[in-house]
């Protein structure tokens, strides 16, 4: 029996239904400067069991066409990331439970430009110059 193809790469999508995206990092080296790239190829595998989540290292195998994109299954997660869980200090959630009301406008919702604004309005006349259309001064 001959042996399937074997890669091993990264999860970046698992939205779909029972599919992720696993992204194949390569090295190859440019025919003309000689210089070493990386690419990298995304393809659609088949995850049965819903256990991949992104970020997640897999080892995809060559199966028959399963829909019109995916002709990979996933066979093992070799690595699960490091998820860190944020943890919140009490003395900061009470500091940003007191700083958040004082952020918040006032005024029945209006911003601080707003305000600002309508204080200009009402200090009385400026010099201010409005130009015509096409940037001229109006003629009086």
């Amino acid at each position: 029996m001959k042996k399937r193809k074997e890669l091993m790469g990264e999860v970046i999508s698992n939205k779909m239904e029972k599919t992720v995206v696993v992204e194949i990092q390569r090295t190859v080296h440019h025919p003309v400067y000689g210089k070493v790239i990386r690419q990298q190829t995304r393809f659609k595998a088949h995850d049965e069991k819903k256990e991949c989540q992104v970020g997640d290292k897999v080892r995809l195998v060559a199966c028959r066409p399963l829909s019109k994109e995916k002709h990979w299954k996933v066979v093992e997660v070799l690595a699960h990331p490091q998820r860190v869980e944020p943890v919140l200090d009490e003395s900061l959630a009470s500091g940003l439970a007191q700083a958040v009301p004082q952020a918040l406008p006032e005024h029945g919702g209006r911003g601080a430009s707003e305000d600002s604004a309508s204080e200009r309005n009402r200090s009385g006349p400026t010099s201010e110059v409005r130009l015509g259309r096409g940037g001229h001064l109006p003629a009086d």
